[in-house]
């Protein structure tokens, strides 16, 4: 399995898996809002896009592996900050806030996202950044699973004001470096091994929306 990967013309008939599937009328700890997941939309367009996405990665289907997809609406915001995402890696530490680096790096395998959107903002892309060497592991760890949650949670409840938020988004990218990028195109998914920092521009004010299908392959805690 590549460290990133992309394919385009991921899906045959993407217009008709929109219509059908891509309601984002549920709240989301994210920016934006998100679907139903699409395990309980309809069971055999999720074991069908789940054995594509395991097919393209070589991955063998596995019991003890949760699966879980479902679309994301991402809106611009009019604060330009806020429509950037700070380099960061996928878990699930919103809702679980002992989750630790042994075992993030032992849960967490895939994750990845089809874009849906038609992209009119050539600079959206998927990001990916490197750690400066100075960093140990557990600072690294540290600041990409927490530092742009807790820094935006602290924004949207009015703890911090824009220009302190602003302050700590230039203050965290000096630890990083810019490593490579897939740009966004439509029907183009990207997928990335667990534990990549990725982080950029989400949406614009010439982009104002933008849709995708995110999916995330992870154990359950303690297997």
């Amino acid at each position: 399995m590549n460290e990133t990967q992309y394919i385009d013309n991921f899906y045959s008939n993407p217009y008709e898996i929109i219509e059908k599937y891509a309601d984002c009328d549920q709240p989301s700890p994210c920016p934006g809002s998100r679907s139903v997941k699409i395990d309980l939309q309809d069971k055999n367009f999720y074991n069908s896009f789940k054995n594509m996405i395991y097919n393209i990665h070589g991955l063998k289907d596995n019991p003890d592996w949760y699966f879980t997809t479902y679309f994301n609406l991402i809106p611009y915001y009019d604060e330009e900050i806020l429509n950037y995402n700070w380099p960061h890696i996928d878990g699930d530490v919103r809702y679980d806030n002992t989750l630790n680096q042994s075992n993030y790096y032992d849960r967490m395998i895939l994750s990845g996202q089809i874009i849906l959107s038609e992209i009119i903002d050539e600079n959206l892309a998927a990001r990916f950044w490197l750690p400066k060497p100075h960093l140990t592991e557990e600072q690294i760890f540290e600041k990409v699973l927490y530092g742009y949650i807790v820094n935006r949670d602290k924004y949207e409840k009015n703890e911090i004001t824009l220009e302190e938020y602003m302050k700590r988004y230039d203050e965290f990218h000096k630890d990083f470096v810019f490593h490579k990028k897939i740009d966004n195109v439509f029907n183009r998914m990207i997928s990335w091994k667990a534990g990549a920092i990725r982080g950029g521009l989400m949406v614009s004010k010439k982009q104002q929306w933008k849709l995708t299908q995110n999916f995330y392959v992870h154990k359950p805690t303690g297997r």
